[in-house]
């Protein structure tokens, strides 16, 4: 009989004891609970982060409760912290807009085994991840083809599917100074149109990643390469020119002509024989034959007389 009531006051004392460490145990599951740690980027993939972190929870805690943690994110230029859902695991993996700048934080949740509902939260872990600070070099060896073809090529060491990119062409018109932009996406050249071949015009390129939208996420700028305007005459024009010069081309050569007597030279009057020869045509009518035997005086010793010639006996 007393081995029976000192077991039963045991088993009381030992109920009491245990009972007691339950609700101790317990107080200080709902005491302060120490927030996670070590919040780490582990991957980085054109704006795809994984990151973890350690719940700085004991073995104890774990045991006698669920262990969730709560992730929420926002951007630097937003004030509203996007909620997602409670995880199991001190994970998570998400597409950011990283340009953006983007302030993380997380925090542990216990849960009733039973009931499933909150005993206790830490306080959040926070982490900052800044903007990247250096941009995508610009595209290089920009040039105008005379069809007006624009090309251009990626900076070297990028082996970035080039249909990740888009590109933006700036023309601007020198004579007015007005500027046009023109974008496209995962092409290296690009035809021009609506240009005035009467105006000069300047070309350049830079380029940014496709998901990226706000500007100041464009490379710097490319070489720069130039239109120049080509000159055309209109038939008023083209008849002025003409009479210019054809009258220096002619002032030109009357003096020449004048200083050195060409014209005299060249332009030398034809002598009339109707002047020279006044009697062959008037007289004669032409008849030179009739005309020249006239001119031709005959002198006295030119007459003939007939001579008498006497043979000589002897011979």
């Amino acid at each position: 009989m007393w081995l029976l009531a000192s077991c039963f006051a045991i088993s009381f004392v030992l109920a009491t004891v245990l009972s007691v460490g339950n609700l101790e145990f317990r107080a200080n599951l709902t005491a302060k609970l120490n927030p996670p740690t070590n919040i780490t980027i582990v991957d980085r993939q054109l704006g795809e982060l994984t990151i973890t972190w350690k719940d700085n929870l004991s073995e104890d805690i774990k045991k006698w409760s669920n262990v969730r943690y709560l992730f929420e994110f926002k951007y630097f230029d937003s004030d509203d912290w996007q909620e997602d859902s409670r995880h199991q695991d001190p994970e998570y993996m998400r597409t950011f807009e990283l340009h953006r700048g983007v302030s993380l934080r997380v925090k542990n949740i216990l849960l009733d085994k039973q009931r499933s509902i909150v005993i206790n939260e830490s306080n959040w872990t926070l982490k900052n991840i800044q903007p990247p600070p250096e941009i995508y070099n610009p595209p290089v060896n920009l040039k105008v083809l005379p069809n007006l073809t624009v090309k251009w090529e990626m900076p070297p060491g990028y082996v970035i599917n080039i249909n990740c990119f888009a590109f933006e062409l700036e023309v601007t018109d020198l004579d007015k100074c007005n500027t046009e932009l023109l974008g496209l996406h995962g092409e290296t050249e690009y035809v021009l149109v609506n240009i005035n071949p009467m105006k000069r015009y300047s070309v350049k390129v830079r380029m940014k990643l496709k998901h990226c939208k706000e500007t100041k996420f464009w490379s710097d700028w490319s070489n720069e390469d130039f239109i120049e305007r080509i000159h055309s005459f209109n038939a008023y024009q083209m008849l002025l020119m003409l009479a210019i010069i054809t009258a220096v081309t002619g002032l030109l050569l009357l003096f020449v002509f004048r200083r050195y007597k060409v014209l005299e030279t060249v332009f030398k009057p034809i002598p009339d024989p109707q002047k020279k020869f006044k009697a062959l045509f008037e007289e004669y009518n032409g008849d030179f034959q009739n005309w020249i035997n006239c001119q031709i005086p005959i002198s006295k010793a030119d007459e003939c007389h007939p001579v008498a010639v006497e043979e000589s006996s002897e011979a």
